[in-house]
């Protein structure tokens, strides 16, 4: 009686189990998915804009100042600028605006901003 109440063994499957499906790498698309940390951040994209926007704003700045209309943090500025550059200090911001817009325009992208 003992062996017929619960030793009936499993049969083993004898060859290779059932195959199991892999990812294909693919979405469901076609199009080859992206690795969660392959992808640049966004702020990568945007880093020369704020780079030419924060250097026209310290241009602006330094204009104002050495036109006295600046205020007291202007009148600092204009201190330091006649202090280090003298007579020139005129010339700094025109400097700096050249560099704000060279960060705009890239290389890339000269050719389709000349044409319109």
């Amino acid at each position: 009686m003992l062996g017929l109440l619960g030793t009936t063994k499993k049969k083993k499957r004898k060859g290779k189990s059932p195959a199991r499906r892999r990812p294909s790498g693919r979405g469901p698309t076609g199009a080859p998915r992206a690795k969660p940390g392959s992808r640049p951040p966004a702020w990568k994209a945007h880093g020369p804009d704020a780079l030419g926007l924060a250097v026209l704003f310290g241009a602006i700045l330094m204009a104002l100042s050495l036109a006295d209309s600046a205020g007291p943090v202007g009148r600092g500025i204009d201190w330091v600028l006649r202090g280090a550059f003298g007579d020139v200090a005129v010339f700094v911001p025109l400097g700096t605006l050249l560099v704000s817009l060279a960060a705009f325009i890239r290389r890339e992208e000269a050719g389709r901003i000349l044409v319109g």
